[in-house]
Formats: structure tokens, sequence, C-alpha cells
């Protein structure tokens, strides 16, 4: 196949541009609160957060890719799962603390670890191909129910709308529903892929094996994992603004108006050349040390120091 020269971004690149939407993001989240609940040039400050948090929206597509990626090409699923698993307790943690003792932005902001964790279990079973695989009906599940719990907490009683404390901010999946359909549809999206080209004639499993590190195999997939971004927030609008109950959009479950600008991630996904790019062992786990420690630091910065 002819090669193409317009995929530059390895998984290195794309993990850095994730990370720092990321911290961006979270810098956008207390920049809000802070405007919110302080007299410190609110407008602002709260336009600047905001945009901050646009910003951030290209994180969350980007590390669900480099998911589907290290789920389909890890030699070792359990010490993945459990970088990934340690990673999130951590982060509960120090969420539980803030949500006990603090009374900030953070507090009732779920953390995408949890996603990550879930996407990464409900894959790993997917993948498998045994009796197994039935397993990954717990994840999807637990997805199901924390996104019933949002709507429910969506619809107002008597003019009032109402948190279910049984299931704290903190254990949930902070894109629930949203997230599962991206990882569902971004892994699916090779298995199409390798479809297309078998029922075109000329491909077996070992020819398609062969092509995958050329740009042309990548470009097929990078157009599918677009279009299934588009779609699932398409799907998302729909639901978000087309379903109203009491005035109240009950299903505008992720803040569409913001979580809309997702889709830019799409400049990032057509450039990525699905190869791994640097991974030294200190780069590989410092990312996932990164997450608690930006976050702790950025809680720091805002509520103690500032």
């Amino acid at each position: 196949m002819k090669r193409h020269t317009v995929k530059i971004l390895s998984g290195f690149w794309l993990k850095l541009i994730a990370m720092l939407s990321m911290t961006i993001d979270h810098v956008g989240i207390f920049l809000c609160y802070m405007a919110q609940n302080t007299n410190l040039g609110e407008n602002a400050m709260f336009t600047t957060g905001y945009m901050f948090r646009v910003v951030g929206r290209l994180a969350m597509p980007l590390f669900i890719l480099l998911l589907v990626d290290g789920i389909r090409k890890t030699s070792n699923h359990i010490k993945y799962l459990a970088r990934i698993g340690i990673t999130m307790a951590v982060i509960m943690v120090f969420e539980a603390i803030t949500f006990t003792y603090f009374n900030t932005a953070i507090s009732y902001a779920q953390s995408p670890f949890v996603d990550l964790f879930l996407i990464a279990i409900t894959l790993y079973l997917i993948n498998r191909k045994d009796k197994y695989s039935y397993l990954s009906i717990l994840p999807i599940g637990y997805v199901l129910l924390v996104t019933a719990v949002q709507i429910y907490e969506m619809i107002p009683i008597n003019g009032i709308t109402h948190n279910i404390l049984w299931l704290p901010f903190y254990i949930r999946p902070a894109y629930s529903l949203f997230g599962l359909a991206l990882g569902l549809a971004f892994y699916f999206s090779y298995y199409i892929v390798d479809r297309n080209l078998k029922a075109k004639g000329g491909f077996d499993d070992a020819k398609i094996e062969m092509i995958k590190d050329t740009d042309e195999y990548r470009v097929m997939v990078s157009g599918y994992i677009v279009a299934a971004l588009i779609i699932v927030n398409v799907i998302t609008f729909a639901l978000g603004y087309l379903v109203i109950y009491d005035n109240h959009r009950i299903l505008d479950l992720y803040n569409f108006a913001l979580q809309g600008y997702s889709v830019l991630a799409s400049i990032f996904i057509l450039l990525y050349n699905g190869k791994r790019g640097y991974n030294k062992k200190w780069f590989k786990y410092g990312c996932y040390i990164y997450f608690p420690v930006h976050l702790i630091l950025i809680f720091i910065i805002f509520f103690v120091i500032l």
C-alpha cells in the first residue's frame, strides 16, 4: 500500500496533547468555581475558565483512543488494567477527602479514570472471545446504572432536584454512557475496517496484519473513529436538547454546549499514525503519576495559596 505522510503524531505526542488539554480543563474548573464563589473579577475569570474547559474537551476522546490501542496491543492486559486501576483508586481517595472535608469544585467532579478503567475492563473482556466475555455486562451495567441515576437527579421533584447519596460522585464515571459509547465505537472501528478489507477480496488475516502499520490502513481506521465521535456527539445533542421535562433538559447529562467541542479532537485523531512513539519506563509510569499529582497541586494553588 502507498504510504502517506499526513500521519505525523505518534501515541507519545497524542498523550502529551491529551494531558496538556486535561490540565488546562482542570484549571478551568477551578477558575469557574472561584468566579462563581468569590469577588475576584467574576466575569473575566469565568470566561477564561470556560475557554480552558473548551480546550479540555480534546482530552477524553484522545485518552480513549490511546486506551483502545493499549488494550489491542499490550502484551500483559492484567498489568495494564492494574496501572489504570491503581491510579483510579488514588484519585478516588483524594476526591473522597475533598468531598468529605472541603466544599470545592472538585468535590463534585467525577474522575475520568473511572471511565477509562470501566472501558478498559469492558474491552478486555470482549477481546478475550471466550466465556468470560459475557462478564463485560458488569461494567456496562454499572455505567447504565450511573446514567440512570444521573437522569433521575436531573428530574425536578416538586421543583427540586435531588442527589443520590448512596452513589457518591467520586465513584462515578465522569462521562458514563458517552465515554463507554466512544470506547466501544473506537474499538470496533478496527473490526469494521478489517471486515471491509476481507469483503473486497484479496485480504485475509495475515495480509491485514502486514498492512496495519501503513498510513493508508490508519486513514481508514481514523475515518471510522472520527465518524463515531461525531455520531455520538450528534446523538448526545439530540437527546439533550429534544427531551425536555418540566422545562429541564433531563438528558443533557454532559452539558453538550461544552462537551460538543470534543469533536475538535478529530484533528489530532486524523494525524495519529497508530505508532507508540517514545515510551521509556519513566514516561509511561510518569503519566499515571501525573494525574493525581497535578490535581493535588492545582487544589493547593487555588485553595491553600490563593
